[in-house]
């Protein structure tokens, strides 16, 4: 199998992980987080030719940097700026248009479901727990009205993204 497509499944299979865990949980294991990082350091070291490092670098820098003033000013999670920046890191600046044009779209998409929907999907989680006895509790996301899994939203943009990402291609 190509290299390639094994760095482009882990890539994809991370970030729905990381969109899974906080729809669930309203948390971003930061393990997820240093194993995306770590595999773009591994993607970047293989196809070296591919990229233009220090402007991969840079992106991610720019972004944690702005993730940052969202976090002190309360409007992110530490999880959210985590996860933004190791996304940002992949896209790099070629990536980049795409990447903050998904943001958007996926972002006004969550809202719309979740200022419009969570009564239904909340009665739908409610009877899946209750049927599986527990086991499948509601998901936290649904619970807590103040805040949404914005996890879902960055991983759905950078996947979006990956096409324009070209160690990914």
């Amino acid at each position: 199998m190509e290299p390639v497509i094994l760095f482009k499944a882990a890539f994809i299979g991370i970030f729905a992980i990381c969109a899974l865990t906080d729809f669930w949980l309203l948390r971003i294991p930061n393990v997820l987080v240093i194993v995306l990082i770590l595999l773009f350091a591994g993607a970047a070291w293989y196809w070296a030719d591919r990229i233009v490092l220090w402007q991969h670098l840079a992106t991610g820098a720019a972004v944690f940097a702005l993730g940052t003033v969202l976090f002190v000013l309360r409007q992110f999670g530490g999880g959210d700026v985590k996860l933004l920046t190791a996304a940002a890191l992949w896209t790099g600046y070629a990536g980049l248009p795409v990447f903050v044009l998904s943001l958007g779209i996926a972002g006004l998409i969550l809202l719309v479901l979740y200022q419009y929907g969570r009564s239904s999907m909340m009665a739908v989680a409610e009877y899946i727990e209750h049927a599986s006895g527990g086991r499948l509790p509601t998901p936290r996301s649904l619970t807590v009205a103040t805040h949404l899994p914005y996890g879902i939203v960055i991983a759905a943009a950078a996947i979006a993204a990956s096409r324009d990402i070209p160690i990914l291609q």
